[in-house]
């Protein structure tokens, strides 16, 4: 879900931002629970978001 949040974000979707948010406040609930590895991937996909969010755009290629 948060993958694809990512991607309409980069597609220009702003609305998916509450979705995004959304999402992220669960995550956030269950951390504690997690597994380094499922942190360290939470953690990458932030940090994609925060790609697709920014002014240069994203560097992926959103239609693959």
């Amino acid at each position: 879900g948060l993958l694809y949040c990512c991607r309409e974000l980069a597609l220009g979707n702003r609305n998916m931002m509450l979705v995004w948010r959304k999402y992220c406040g669960y995550v956030e609930t269950v951390l504690p629970e997690l597994d380094g590895r499922a942190r360290e991937m939470y953690n990458a996909i932030k940090e994609i978001q925060k790609e697709a969010v920014s002014d240069e755009g994203p560097s992926f290629d959103v239609y693959a």
